[in-house]
């Protein structure tokens, strides 16, 4: 029960990979359940940060829609383009949204994997923007 309790609290990637290594130490390995569970919380995580309202799968894709207000500038899209190409589409307006078609790899993985590319190019836009 103490491990799904820190899993809920995550904050940050690193608190993440932190905790990974402390059931990893304590228990063995770690079911995939329990994987998907952190996956799931950085996943929260990130959103939050570009304020992303829903992220939910439609007719083969991920879709993130994002709040009126949110993070995902122009440098981080063109960021997260380039990375997946045709199998990213943006699109802007009153109600913004990604389409990511969904991949081999588990849902949790490949929605991180995006959460984590727009994060780290939103960070490293604000550090050239200084």
């Amino acid at each position: 029960m103490q491990a799904y309790k820190k899993i809920a609290q995550i904050a940050n990637h690193e608190e993440a990979e932190e905790l990974v290594a402390e059931l990893i130490d304590r228990y063995g390995d770690l079911p995939d359940v329990t994987v998907d569970l952190i996956r799931i919380s950085e996943i929260k995580c990130f959103a939050a940060e570009l304020g992303v309202r829903s992220i939910s799968e439609r007719g083969g894709r991920y879709v993130i829609e994002f709040n009126e207000e949110n993070n995902a500038d122009a440098f981080t899209l063109i960021v997260a383009k380039q990375k997946y190409g045709d199998q990213l589409v943006i699109s802007s307006g009153n109600n913004p949204f990604l389409s990511l078609q969904k991949g081999r790899e588990k849902p949790a993985v490949r929605i991180l994997d995006l959460m984590m590319t727009m994060a780290e190019a939103r960070l490293q836009g604000l550090a050239q923007s200084d």
